[in-house]
């Protein structure tokens, strides 16, 4: 794969992406990365680059919830170790999303050898077994605090053009 390719795919991704890690009430986490944008073809490009990785990402049309909105798109991916290997890969060339791509990757690692899966694709013990730990819990909730809007961001939402 290029580096002109994985730059421009972190370049979208700063831009037009999403990093989640969240906690569920039943104490499971849900992984995403997520690349919303009206461009049918933007989309495209990053999901051939997603398909060199290995990976098939998922598409799903967005909702539009006011009528002078264009059509919107999101390119998915959930699975823990799809994502920590693309993060890893465009690391480098983030800016915006870097701290939230660090701190996945710390996630993803300790989660990963939590279930034996550093290098292998199935679990080796069961997910029970592999209880989620404060350490997870931990980036979770540095997670949630990257991924909200600080207060610069906001103002500068508010001023007038």
């Amino acid at each position: 794969m290029k580096e002109t390719q994985l730059a421009w795919l972190a370049g979208l991704i700063d831009g037009e992406g999403s990093i989640i890690l969240s906690q569920q009430r039943d104490g499971t986490m849900n992984t995403y990365l997520v690349i919303t944008n009206t461009n049918v073809d933007i989309l495209n490009n990053a999901e051939k680059i997603y398909q060199e990785f290995g990976i098939n990402p998922h598409w799903y049309e967005k909702k539009n919830y006011r009528s002078h909105h264009n059509k919107s798109f999101n390119l998915q991916i959930t699975r823990l170790k799809q994502i920590n290997l693309v993060l890893k890969a465009i690391l480098p060339y983030l800016i915006g999303k870097r701290a939230q791509a660090e701190t996945f990757i710390r996630y993803a690692d300790r989660r990963l050898k939590l279930l034996g899966m550093e290098n292998s694709d199935k679990p080796t013990v069961g997910k029970d077994t592999a209880k989620y730990d404060a350490f997870c819990r931990l980036e979770s909730d540095t997670m949630k605090s990257l991924n909200q809007r600080s207060k610069s961001s906001q103002a500068i939402r508010q001023m007038p053009l």
